[in-house]
């Protein structure tokens, strides 16, 4: 009997149908390893991706913290609520808490107090960005240009003795007559609207423009000399009201009799900063004042105690009445005479400017040391500083 099973067509059948299943199945693995490797590849993608955008958005938000630190800081100097020094690095403004990191603003200036430089540091997620800027420091309107001078003098300018005055980049003017003995240097720029006369062993070593120009003596101007018409410089009339609210609002403010007088060998520290003298105002001794004296008449000050400001109020300012500084202490501030003269004799020198409407007069041994820039700040602020970028980077 023939056997039908034999070389059935099933065999075969099933033959390649278990070829075709493996090959599926083998397929089926390849499109699972090739889908995996996708899957991985978009994964890593997307976290590269998340990370680069977290960095992206880190990074600017520090930029940010560290900006709005540099505008803080701007605004405190511009108002006067901060007062730069040169050669010292001041904090400007802390901010413990700005959009979930913080700021640190400081600031320097140069001598001149012509260059400022402010520097913000953010702080964001453990990461850091700093901004430096760099102002031009200037100050506006008439007032200005006297602030700008070592010596600023409204009448004529008398110079004898001996010492010496080292301005730097300041200048020494007076919009009257200029004369200059004795054996004193200068180093600066000499400016004398109605005339010059040099003698004896003076020297002048920088520049000088006056309408007229002579010379005696040994001594000799280094610089150039040019004769003609020398613009004046107005002398300028501060706003004081501040300061003596401030001296009556710390009990500082007085009405002498004649004059009010402090002597003795104690530092006299002013509470408040400022003092206000109705009348005239004395000081005599060997202990250091610390403070500003503004009278409505004279000052008179001798012995050999220091003058020392606070914050960056004058050290001494007359209303109406003359200045005048003696003995061998030593000041480190504004000098101002708003409608009277100012005198200064004795060996004490003197780190800061001086400003007179009136005449002044120069004698003695002391030295000018050291041209400091010492536009009045009032309490409250209000220093009329304008500052203009000239520099920035971040790193």
């Amino acid at each position: 009997m023939h056997d039908t099973t034999k070389g059935s067509p099933r065999i075969p059948f099933l033959r390649i149908f278990a070829t075709q299943n493996g090959t599926a199945m083998v397929f089926v693995l390849v499109l699972a390893v090739i889908g995996g490797i996708v899957m991985a590849s978009i994964f890593m993608t997307s976290r590269v991706t998340i990370k680069k955008s977290g960095y992206r958005r880190g990074n600017v938000n520090l930029f940010n913290i560290a900006e709005a630190g540099k505008e803080d800081g701007y605004s405190m100097v511009k108002s006067g609520s901060t007062n730069p020094e040169s050669g010292t690095r001041l904090e400007v403004v802390r901010n413990n808490d700005f959009s979930g990191g913080s700021y640190v603003v400081t600031c320097s200036t140069n001598t001149a107090k012509d260059t400022l430089w402010l520097t913000s540091q953010a702080s964001y997620l453990g990461k850091i960005k700093v901004i430096e800027a760099l102002y031009a420091m200037s100050i506006s309107g008439a007032a200005g240009a006297a602030f700008g001078k070592g010596l600023c003098v409204g009448g004529d300018l008398e110079w004898k003795g001996s010492g010496s005055v080292v301005a730097g980049s300041a200048q020494i003017h007076c919009n009257g007559f200029f004369t200059m003995t004795g054996s004193s240097d200068i180093t600066a720029d000499v400016y004398a609207c109605a005339g010059l006369k040099r003698g004896g062993s003076s020297n002048i070593f920088g520049n000088v423009w006056a309408a007229t120009v002579s010379q005696t003596g040994s001594g000799s101007i280094s610089g150039t000399v040019i004769t003609g018409v020398i613009p004046t410089v107005s002398i300028p009339v501060l706003d004081l009201t501040p300061y003596y609210n401030h001296a009556l609002a710390n009990g500082q403010v007085y009405t002498p009799a004649s004059t009010y007088h402090i002597s003795g060998s104690s530092d006299h520290i002013v509470p408040g900063g400022i003092m206000w003298v109705e009348g005239n105002f004395k000081r005599s001794g060997s202990g250091d004042f610390i403070g500003c004296v503004i009278a409505t008449g004279d000052i008179n000050c001798s012995g050999s105690g220091d003058y020392l400001k606070v914050n960056e109020y004058p050290v001494a300012v007359s209303v109406n009445g003359k200045i005048d500084f003696s003995g061998s202490g030593h000041v480190h501030g504004l000098l101002f005479s708003q409608n009277g003269e100012f005198e200064k004799t004795g060996s004490g020198n003197v780190t800061g400017s001086i400003i007179c409407k009136g005449d002044a007069r120069k004698t003695g041994s002391w030295d000018f040391l050291t041209y400091e820039q010492s536009v009045p700040v009032p309490p409250g602020g209000g220093s009329g500083i304008s500052l203009s970028m000239i520099g920035w980077r971040e790193y």
